[in-house]
């Protein structure tokens, strides 16, 4: 039976983007290509593909094992190779300390990334890993976001321990949250309300002395990448986005953008959002000066969602956020 083909989250047709990313002709060769990698290379049997999804230079194989379902992830692009590597020896670094992730499968032998090719000889990287039992994160449920927040920390201070291998590289270190707010508002002024320009920068200058430390953090913390079973998370997918940040500021931006799907982007509300950081700050209490910047990233990070063909429910998150 021919597998279902989708795009996750672009508005485009899958049969193209197959050909010309992925060099595929239509779903039955990637549904075969997909089920011979994961058998030659991982000890599976009687692997056969049920679904796939396309997503950017990315694509998704869900397989029906006799071991159970598993899920073939594969890129294109070169330049994801290495993080690809890292990401993969991390979510099993993590998972054997008890936080809860997607983790790579081992090969027969013993590697958790692969580097192989397409049909038509293009260069990909190959993980495998275990279908996580779990329905995506649903925001109007307290308890469940209490228990992302209270996640989210735990997932934050294994990343702070990490061994330095598995770590995002120093050269890759972000702006200065100074730095990064100020660049942001300097060409905003054009079109931001005066109040919310006034507001922001008023509490940058009211800031306390001092900086905050970059680690690792997940990079795309949202429902679409939380999955939830019995009312706690069962596993934060697509660690492949781990980079450095202030952990603030991933609480702040994972704050904004927590209800957001594939293709279904609006604002929680701010009683969401003191839920999930109340759960975050049961197990990894913010500093003064983080609960400082906290006051500045929630408003500046909305309002950076306000733009050409963004929900109108955005500007008046962000007004209401600012006095604006």
């Amino acid at each position: 039976m021919t597998p279902t083909l989708e795009m996750l989250w672009e508005d485009a047709d899958p049969q193209a983007v197959l050909r010309k990313r992925h060099g595929l002709d239509g779903a039955d060769e990637a549904a075969d290509w997909a089920a011979c990698m994961a058998a030659a290379r991982w000890p599976l049997e009687d692997v056969r593909c049920e679904r796939l999804v396309l997503s950017w230079s990315n694509g998704l194989a869900w397989l029906g094992t006799a071991q159970g379902q598993r899920l073939l992830k594969w890129s294109v692009d070169p330049a994801l190779f290495a993080r690809l590597q890292r990401a993969s020896r991390l979510t099993a670094w993590l998972a054997e300390r008890g936080v809860p992730v997607s983790s790579a499968r081992s090969t027969d032998s013993g590697d958790r990334q692969v580097e192989s090719h397409l049909p038509d000889g293009r260069p990909c990287s190959v993980g495998l890993q275990k279908v996580v039992a779990g329905d995506l994160l649903d925001v109007d449920d307290p308890a469940q976001v209490s228990a992302v927040g209270a996640t989210l920390a735990r997932l934050h201070l294994a990343l702070a321990d990490s061994p330095a291998d598995l770590r995002t590289p120093a050269d890759e270190a972000p702006t200065p949250l100074p730095d990064r707010v100020r660049g942001w508002l300097e060409p905003a002024r054009a079109w931001l309300p005066a109040a919310a320009a006034d507001h922001l920068t008023t509490r940058i200058d009211r800031l306390p002395a001092g900086g905050l430390a970059a680690q690792q953090v997940h990079g795309d913390v949202r429902a679409a990448n939380v999955l939830v079973r019995d009312g706690e998370v069962a596993a934060f997918l697509d660690l492949e986005e781990t980079r450095l940040d202030q952990p603030v500021a991933e609480l702040a931006r994972a704050a904004v953008l927590l209800g957001t799907r594939y293709r279904d982007w609006a604002p929680v509300s701010p009683g969401v959002q003191a839920t999930f950081r109340a759960g975050y700050e049961q197990v990894r209490p913010l500093s003064d000066l983080e609960a400082a910047w906290w006051d500045v990233l929630v408003p500046w990070v909305t309002w950076a969602m306000v733009r050409p063909g963004a929900a109108p429910s955005w500007e008046s998150a962000a007004r209401a956020l600012t006095g604006a």
